[in-house]
């Protein structure tokens, strides 16, 4: 099914092979656009990708002291943001820690302090670079 997301470039031919101007323009900038837009749809699902997983195991772990719960006790002041109810910010913490797992910038204010977190943060992270190789190599 991720193959799927690898037929960008055919929708853009379709696209912009309609009318004689549009044609001629394609045909010196598609391999530019095409390869661009690959590049920020594989990075975009695969940030998500990773953030889903990552705020998965914060509602699956709930056993466990996971990230959710060390970040609460690092920033006692916001209860509210940082509960498994609040979805929203779940993802948006998710999210930043994806994003600066891709880039691996790693601010380390969000850390798997589990074993499963451990594992799953070295499995995206081996992803990451894999992704963030194809997109420089593209």
């Amino acid at each position: 099914k991720m193959l799927r997301f690898f037929r960008v470039p055919r929708v853009l031919e379709v696209l912009l092979g309609h009318g004689a101007y549009l044609s001629s323009l394609s045909n010196r900038l598609t391999q530019n656009r095409k390869a661009m837009l690959t590049s920020i749809v594989v990075v975009f699902f695969t940030v998500h990708v990773a953030g889903c997983i990552w705020a998965t195991l914060a509602v699956c772990g709930a056993s466990e002291y996971t990230w959710l719960e060390f970040l609460k006790d690092e920033n006692p002041g916001d209860d509210k943001l940082f509960t498994s109810s609040n979805w929203g910010s779940m993802y948006l913490c998710s999210l930043y820690w994806a994003i600066f797992t891709l880039t691996g910038i790693g601010y380390g204010d969000v850390i798997p302090v589990s074993t499963m977190e451990y594992i799953a943060a070295i499995v995206v992270m081996f992803v990451a670079s894999l992704t963030w190789a194809w997109v420089v190599g593209a």
